[in-house]
């Protein structure tokens, strides 16, 4: 069994890296792009929402796991393939 690219919000990046958070809300799971903020001695994780980035609310649950954003895949276009000979 593979084993999950899922780690504990203990372990989460907190210099203002982009991650992946899981969160459970209204009974529901959601997953978001967040990353946390440092303010005095504390801080707090921001989520994408609506096209801008939102602090996360009183009514709202803290991200529960985490993962890094993985790296995009490399695309080519027809004329970058290999071609295959038969």
């Amino acid at each position: 069994m593979a084993k999950s690219p899922w780690r504990k919000m203990s372990t989460a990046p907190k210099d203002g890296t982009v991650i992946i958070g899981y969160f459970q809300y209204g009974g529901k799971f959601h997953i978001e792009s967040i990353f946390f903020e440092r303010t005095g001695r504390s801080g707090d994780w921001y989520f994408f929402i609506d096209a801008s980035w939102v602090e996360e609310g009183r009514e709202s649950l803290p991200p529960i796991y985490w993962m890094p954003v993985p790296e995009l895949p490399v695309v080519k276009t027809p004329t970058q393939q290999e071609t295959v000979s038969a």
